[in-house]
């Protein structure tokens, strides 16, 4: 009998669970929904303030810091590529 009293109290305790786990999901939920709001916001003005920048992509504190480092790799990728005719073949060295 005793392990039948165990067993009710075990379902009770997990019937009682329910809602206040329901409570901490739905309060987890609306802290999410904020966070998610406030960077939809951050988004839409780090957008805002690259429209308003210069045609070259980069602010002049940007562009003092990139000469210390040399060309980024999206200038690299832009600078033409040599002549088809103009690479040389790689040597072929003959082990005999």
């Amino acid at each position: 009998m005793d392990d039948v009293a165990g067993l009710l109290a075990l379902v009770g305790l997990a019937v009682l669970a329910m809602p206040v786990l329901l409570v901490v999901a739905l309060m987890a939920v609306s802290g999410l929904k904020r966070r998610v709001a406030t960077l939809e916001q951050q988004v839409e003005q780090l957008r805002a303030t690259r429209v308003a920048e210069p045609a070259s992509g980069r602010s002049a504190a940007q562009g003092a810091e990139a000469a210390d480092y040399g060309p980024t790799l999206a200038e690299l990728v832009r600078e033409p590529a040599p002549a088809p005719g103009s690479v040389a073949a790689p040597a072929v060295s003959g082990h005999s």
